[in-house]
């Protein structure tokens, strides 16, 4: 028994932007007469699990700043010491290009069996290392955060690929579980410093290492249930694919389109070369480095914003730190799978990706004036530092969209199977924000004495970033 398609069935639908452009929606004739349970059970969303399992641990090294104190006094290194350290390691989370490049070339398994046993093996690396080999330190660093910044590269990639028509929620969820990941150590180390009473300065390597171990086994955990979704498809006989059918010409071309994006080849990297020379591209990268540096400045100095506000680096309000980076990681998280959800509703309904940018980028501008001001107005008194503390953790609101939106807009602009290889130039953005904006925080911070007139500056060069972005038009031609 078969099913006859004698008329046109439609695989792709569209909508129009306000900008009198037609965008593809690709749609799936056959799921309406799917039963329930095959709705429900499809790989795919086993994929985006493992992808989320994933970018829960690669988000680690950003809370390097809780080790980075018990670092510095244990080993006699100095703050410009200290920020070289934080800066590589960040700077290899940023620094996809490599990643995007072996993603497109080995696929998804070997790109992230790679990564993932050089960011296992070089945390335990790390925990050995001394002051007489600050190199190493620095060449550890450095290897944690290529493999984890490559391994959320493959996340998000591997989310894509599997479901091309929401690009936004799947960054949105990978990405949720990536914002989550600062908390999320931060939480299992304090357990860790409880329970073995590790609160010595000399602990820092104990928590290196239980930070590898974690990694470790959420890497396997991801791994196994991706080569056990791969092994399936693989022997898998769908029942559908059996139907006997008949198209026309153009519904079979639409099928082919549309069968997760199977039919298109990813640019080489000459072709890619041009995406410089589009001015959308460099849009981008100008909020991406501004808006991902408000976030680095925020979270790599929590501790020195927080002391330095209320007055005291011994007292007990000084412990509330560990507490304002957990709720920071919780609306990180939130806000990024909200935008993710919002940039799907409003593109469907008309608004180009690039218009809903400039909007976050308002919002991002206006988070980083608030701080700033707080910030350059120290209080001893309760209310004015449960505002600040407040404050403090809705950086995390506006830091966590831009892990979905950029990647999302990029997907937009040159197509899922281009993320790999368009995403890592974007992440030369990251790169130089992970590497510059601390350095740029540290020589403010020694001029004026206070961290609230950096903030003031980017949140000045985050309202240019949004009127570039908002006058920008949305589209480019390949």
């Amino acid at each position: 028994m078969g099913i006859s398609k004698t008329n046109s069935v439609s695989l792709m639908s569209s909508i129009s932007d306000d900008y009198g452009e037609s965008h593809p929606i690709l749609t799936d004739p056959f799921e309406s007469s799917k039963p329930w349970s095959q709705k429900m059970l499809r790989t795919e969303y086993l994929i985006i699990i493992a992808c989320m399992i994933i970018t829960l641990v690669t988000g680690a090294p950003n809370a390097f700043f809780l080790i980075a104190s018990g670092l510095s006094v244990d080993q006699g290194l100095s703050g410009l010491e200290i920020t070289f350290l934080t800066s590589s390691i960040l700077l290899g989370i940023y620094f996809t290009i490599i990643g995007g490049w072996a993603f497109g070339r080995f696929g998804t398994l070997k790109t992230f069996g790679v990564a993932a046993f050089s960011t296992c093996t070089f945390y335990v690396v790390m925990s050995f290392t001394h002051k007489s080999s600050y190199w190493l330190m620095i060449l550890s660093n450095l290897v944690i955060g290529f493999g984890s910044g490559a391994s959320f590269m493959v996340a998000l990639a591997t989310s894509i690929q599997e479901l091309p028509t929401n690009p936004g929620m799947a960054v949105g969820l990978p990405g949720t579980c990536m914002s989550l990941s600062l908390g999320f150590t931060t939480f299992y180390l304090s357990v860790y410093q409880d329970l073995f009473d590790c609160h010595e300065v000399f602990c820092w390597r104990n928590l290196l290492l239980v930070e590898g171990m974690v990694t470790m086994i959420f890497f396997v955990v991801a791994a196994f249930l991706i080569m056990g979704v791969y092994l399936y498809r693989s022997y898998r006989v769908d029942p559908y694919l059996q139907m006997e059918t008949s198209y026309s010409e153009q519904d079979a071309q639409e099928l082919e389109d549309a069968e997760g994006m199977e039919g298109l080849v990813p640019m080489g990297f000459g072709e890619s070369l041009k995406i410089l020379k589009h001015p959308q591209f460099w849009t981008l990268f100008l909020g991406y480095f501004f808006s991902l540096g408000y976030g680095i400045v925020i979270v790599t100095n929590l501790y020195k914003l927080w002391e330095g506000y209320i007055g005291c680096s011994s007292c007990h309000e000084a412990s509330y730190t560990q507490w304002i980076s957990i709720f920071l990681s919780i609306g990180n998280a939130g806000s990024n799978l909200l935008a993710g959800y919002l940039s799907d509703l409003t593109f469907r309904k008309g608004l180009p990706r690039m218009r809903f940018m400039a909007y976050y980028l308002v919002f991002v501008c206006v988070s980083a004036l608030f701080v700033g001001v707080l910030t350059l107005t120290p209080s001893n008194d309760l209310f004015p530092q449960v505002v600040y503390a407040l404050a403090l953790m809705s950086v995390g609101v506006g830091w966590g969209p831009c892990f979905t939106l950029f990647p999302t807009v990029i997907t937009d602009l040159y197509g899922p199977h281009n993320f790999g290889i368009t995403f890592s130039y974007l992440q030369f953005s990251a790169a130089g924000a992970a590497i510059f904006v601390p350095l740029m925080n540290q020589w403010f911070f020694e001029l004026t004495g206070d961290f609230g007139y950096f903030l003031l500056v980017l949140s000045a060069m985050l309202l240019v970033s949004a009127v570039v972005t908002y006058i920008t038009k949305p589209r480019v031609t390949l």
